[in-house]
């Protein structure tokens, strides 16, 4: 019930993409995990992903918490890498 989904949309209002971030345990313990990142073919270009990323984490740092871990396929390593994830 605590998951939360952040949506990039374009001005038209079509989905460029998104994030599921959620607490890992119940009771929340202050360990949650993001997953699920999504990104339209066509706003590959546009930043749409490490601007979802940063997102997640400002999202799971403004609410305290402990630990954010992401399982991330390794072909993606390197852009959670250059942003510091």
């Amino acid at each position: 019930p605590r998951t939360v989904l952040l949506v990039s949309l374009a001005p038209d209002g079509s989905v460029l993409g998104g994030v599921r971030i959620a607490p890992c345990a119940q009771p929340d313990i202050g360990w949650w995990a993001g997953s699920r990142l999504v990104v339209a073919d066509t706003a590959h270009s546009g930043g749409i992903g490490p601007a979802l990323i940063r997102s997640a984490c400002a999202h799971v740092e403004a609410r305290g918490v402990l630990r954010f871990d992401a399982g991330v396929q390794d072909r993606y390593a390197p852009l959670f890498t250059s942003l510091g994830s």
